[in-house]
């Protein structure tokens, strides 16, 4: 029979709950986040922790029991051949791919747009949610006024979180660029490694001479792939 030790049970748990406490900023915090007190998720949780190591340990002991040669495989196929869908055709390839890129004009219009629109909230003449529904290219959050809740540490792309996890509550960032475009960031609210922010995000125009000079581009690459050391 698979047998797990209690105390191997109560240390796992301690792992989880000060894992919850660090991520929701202190006890009272977790308390809040789990909706009820640390006492009654330690009793809760603790027998499902204890099914999970069992079935976990069952399968590490039923795995290292299995053992298969060539052989086995080479019968289990003539066996089986019947039943075994056929591997689909498959190539190997390799590409090179031209990114188009927005002229520096648009770049800078754009840079220039949000950084108005920022001096405008900051002096009061304008609401950061009136202009996030107005101007925002975020249709995830555009509607709601450029918020994006509560998120945690490592869930947003490196540039824009470590704008957002080095502003104050109520601080609004210079324009910045990641690969959706620019953005200017509000970090409303920090609750451990959770901050509750909100954007406004722009997109430089791509104009028909940006497709053009990438396109002539890509066939510059292709003439010259065969000397490229990768290919």
């Amino acid at each position: 029979s698979v047998e797990v030790k209690d105390k191997d049970v109560d240390r796992s748990l301690d792992d989880q709950v000060n894992n919850i406490i660090a991520q929701a900023g202190g006890e009272e915090a977790a308390e809040k986040a789990l909706g009820q007190p640390l006492r009654s998720f330690r009793r809760e949780y603790w027998y499902e922790i204890k099914d999970m190591m069992i079935t976990q340990q069952y399968q590490r002991e039923l795995i290292g029991k299995i053992s298969v040669n060539k052989k086995d495989v080479q019968e289990f196929f003539k066996l089986y051949k019947d039943s075994i869908p056929a591997f689909p055709t498959t190539v190997k390839m390799r590409h090179l791919l031209t990114k188009i890129e927005p002229s520096e004009a648009q770049i800078n219009k754009t840079i220039s747009l949000l950084t108005e629109l920022r001096k405008n909230i900051l002096e009061g003449k304008e609401t950061f949610e009136s202009l996030a529904s107005q101007y925002s290219q975020d249709p995830g959050s555009k509607n709601s006024g450029g918020s994006l809740g509560f998120v945690r540490r490592g869930n947003l792309v490196t540039e824009f979180e470590a704008t957002a996890f080095t502003l104050s509550p109520g601080e609004i960032s210079l324009p910045i660029k990641t690969e959706f475009g620019y953005h200017i960031i509000e970090t409303q609210e920090i609750l451990g490694e959770k901050i509750k922010v909100r954007h406004i995000l722009l997109s430089p125009p791509l104009t028909d001479e940006d497709e053009t000079l990438a396109y002539n581009k890509s066939i510059s690459l292709k003439d010259s792939s065969s000397s490229l050391p990768e290919f």
